[in-house]
């Protein structure tokens, strides 16, 4: 890891937070506090320049699985509850994800009598107090729906599905996504999940294995939808160039009518 040196704040009251409970969770958002800046600074990232503010992080699930060292399947779960925890906020780019430290300036502060302060009424690193009261919800969803957070990593055989999308609907095993994910790319991977977590909960879809629904049509109708949307945004600027044309030959009709 290239940060060697600095520090950050954190709360003994993280103790007694559901963070704690897993030792691959802690150590993940104990990761991303300490990778966080602690200055707005441009950097180069894979041959682009990003402006990454105060709090944020530019990496990818890839490098987090690697500096972590657990599998990639079990970073994206534990990022994806942190967002639905509103820890987290993200932003997908073609070379990474972005990831930003919510109220990173209030718990990181570092005025000394501010610092005090919201020690007292909140403490620094601690997760907003929304999580402590969904805290209760979160552990009954653990024990009673196929949680999406495990103390550890399945082992290959294992049949457990996990659950993914925005609404949670799209389920996958650790090896179908780890297969996914080295076939088609994080970034198209997670696109696809999107696209068939939100189409079963429009339209109610059912399928034995969302694994094979995602191969056999989720990212050739994605394509599909792109290329329409190709083709509309291409009728669209015929149309109005045809409206300019004939515009132009107006224009050049009374120009010739005058002379």
């Amino acid at each position: 890891m290239a940060i060697d040196s600095g520090w950050i704040k954190v709360s003994r009251s993280i103790l007694n937070h559901w963070v704690f409970t897993d030792e691959i969770v802690f150590k993940i958002w104990m990761y991303l506090l300490l990778q966080a800046n602690h200055e707005d600074r441009k950097i180069i990232f894979d041959g682009e320049l990003f402006d990454i503010k105060r709090g944020q992080h530019l990496t990818s699930i890839r490098k987090i699985a690697a500096d972590v060292k657990c599998s990639r399947s079990k970073v994206a779960r534990t990022l994806d509850v942190m967002k639905r925890e509103q820890m987290l906020e993200s932003s997908c780019f073609k070379s990474g994800t972005l990831l930003t430290i919510v109220n990173y300036g209030i718990y990181q502060c570092v005025e000394p009598a501010k610092s005090h302060q919201t020690a007292t009424k909140r403490p620094p690193s601690e997760p907003p107090k929304s999580l402590n009261k969904n805290e209760k919800n979160y552990k009954n969803e653990k024990n009673e729906k196929n949680k999406t957070i495990d103390a550890s990593d399945e082992a290959p055989g294992d049949r457990v599905k996990h659950k993914y999308g925005s609404y949670q609907n799209v389920l996958l095993k650790d090896a179908e996504i780890e297969k996914l994910n080295a076939d088609f790319g994080e970034e198209q991977t997670q696109e696809a999940i999107a696209y068939l977590d939100e189409y079963i909960e429009m339209k109610g879809y059912k399928a034995k294995s969302h694994y094979l629904a995602i191969r056999k049509w989720v990212f050739s109708a994605i394509k599909e939808k792109r290329q329409r949307e190709q083709r509309t945004q291409t009728q669209a600027q015929t149309q109005h160039g045809f409206k300019q044309n004939e515009i132009d030959f107006d224009e050049l009709e009374r120009r010739l009518l005058a002379n």
